[in-house]
Parts: C-alpha cells; structure tokens; sequence
C-alpha cells in the first residue's frame, strides 16, 4: 500500500475459492487467430471484497472484524481453467505475510469520489479511500454499480518499483511486488481488450496532490500504467511491456488523459501469457521511488486462445 506503514500482527488468511458465473465465456471474434474462451467479469463471485469501509482493513494481516482477502480464483473456458489473483506475500517490509502492504490485486464495489459528511481535507484521495474507483457515470458513494456497464464488482491493483529492477524472469526481480493475475496450471493464453478506471485516489492526487505527491496537473507532469507479460516458463513476453498514459499534462503533449469512466485498454501484443503484472511510472519520483500512487481499476478481462490449440 502506499505510505501507509502501520504495524501488521500475524492473522490467518481466509482462502477464497472460485465460481463459474464470475465470468462469460463467449467466442466472439478477437485477435486474429484466436478464439475467446472467456471474459473475466469478477461478478457474482464468492471471493471476499475489500471492506470493511473503503481503506479495505481486511486486506492487511492485522484485520480482526471477520474473514479477510489474501487470495481468489475465477474459473473460465467453461470450467477447465482459472485465473487467480490476491495480495502478494514478498515485499521488503513484510516477507511471507499476504498484504496490501506488498502489493496485489483485490474486488471492490466502493466509489466515494467526495467527502462523507463525516470526512475532512483530502481524505477522498488519500489511502483512506484507496478501495473507490473515480466512475463518473455511477452514483457516488452508493457503493454499486460502479463496473464497467454498471456492473457492481470491479479489481484493484497496487504495487510500484523501479523499472530497472523488473527481471525478465519472473521471481527475480521486484516484480513479485507488483499487482496483477495469473492462470492456474501453467497454462497460457492471450489477453485483448480490459477495461481500466482511475481510483478516486490517484484522481484526486493527479488533480491536488497532497503532502507526498505534486499535483501532476498543475505541474506538467505525466503518469503511465505499463503491463508485462510472463510465460509459463517465467520469462517475460517479448512484447512486453504495453504501456498506456493515464494522463500527460506536459506542455504539447497530445496524449488522451484517461476520462473519468471506464476505457479499452488492448494487451494482446503481450502475446501467450501464463502472468501479467502491472507497473506504473510517473514525472513524481523521488528517491524512495514514485510519489504519485500507483493504483488502477480493472474490469471484463477478455481472454483467448490459438484456434489450432
């Protein structure tokens, strides 16, 4: 998580386990070649969500109000295959322990994009309110519909590092810290369309900034989400990574900011992937690395395979 160093007590995960109508398989056209196998809805699941409040307590060790998240499966391709995500157990403060504090990807429904009549200040994009997704099209803070195509559940990711200490061998490097999925079983398929949102933190960090981070707006700053493909050997793709700006404010720059609302984002040229991890990069950097929060909303993960398989 980020800049939030609270002291974890050991807890014990709850394990949360796949469900078949988490997803649709359809096999609607896609990337040349391929067949559609699945699209990864992250609905009607019964994986934990974040909560109990939008900070998400329950995905940090500490948590003692219920059953916390640390790991999920969605089943697609009509039951033979899986995706799986969850908080990551390697970080440089909390080895072995599954955290947010190491970075990883968890389901929310939260879209407070204001301050709560009780709530002050910057606490709508501080980490106090890094579960939210900033949806302009949904009712805010009424905690649904949300989605994409207002649909009420959606994925987070968080995690940052260097990109010089990205391995291109997966487990080598600093991308364990990283958010992202993986399917089960080694198996390999390719990724097309996802749909992405900004968080209501980073927005609002973007557009005000706050006692960490410059506000990017104001200071013709840029910041990126770039993604990186795995094989089931562990090396990375070579059409890794595909980048994509969430917002450029550099002077010239013609470069599409990421509206306030869910968009298409392409990762097929990432090819056969077994894992993806996402990274982000930003003009806010200072030694302890990016300034700015690196967090992203997912949605309906469309995911294919060779017709010849």
């Amino acid at each position: 998580m980020y800049n939030n160093f609270k002291i974890c007590a050991f807890a014990l995960c709850a394990i949360s386990l796949p469900l078949l109508s988490s997803c649709s398989d359809d096999d609607n056209d896609g990337p040349k070649g391929m067949v559609k196998v699945g699209e990864i809805t992250f609905e009607n699941t019964n994986i934990i969500l974040a909560g109990p409040d939008s900070y998400g307590a329950n995905l940090y060790a500490d948590y003692t109000g219920g059953d916390r998240f640390t790991v999920g499966s969605i089943a697609f391709n009509k039951g033979a295959n899986a995706i799986t995500f969850g908080l990551n157990t390697q970080g440089d403060f909390y080895p072995d322990i599954a955290t947010l504090y190491n970075g990883g990807m968890f389901l929310s429904q939260f879209n407070l994009r204001s301050n709560p009549a009780d709530k002050t200040g910057d606490w709508w994009y501080s980490f106090n309110n890094q579960c939210s997704v900033y949806n302009v099209e949904s009712v805010d803070g009424a905690n649904r519909g949300a989605g994409d195509d207002n649909s009420n559940t959606f994925a987070v990711i968080n995690g940052s590092c260097d990109a010089s200490s990205i391995s291109s061998v997966y487990g080598s490097g600093k991308e364990v810290s990283l958010g992202g999925f993986h399917f089960d079983n080694n198996a390999e398929f390719t990724i097309g369309e996802i749909e992405i949102c900004n968080t209501s933190y980073v927005y609002g960090v973007i557009q005000n900034g706050n006692g960490l981070a410059q506000p990017l707006k104001a200071n013709n700053g840029w910041f990126k989400v770039l993604a990186y493909g795995y094989d089931a050997t562990g090396h990375m793709t070579a059409g890794s990574p595909v980048e994509l700006y969430l917002c450029d404010y550099r002077a010239g720059s013609k470069t599409k900011n990421l509206d306030n609302d869910w968009e298409d984002w392409n990762l097929k040229a990432l090819g056969n992937v077994n894992r993806v991890v996402f990274n982000f990069e930003g003009s806010d950097a200072g030694e302890y690395g990016l300034n700015t929060p690196g967090y992203l909303a997912l949605d309906n993960i469309e995911i294919y395979t060779s017709v010849n398989k």
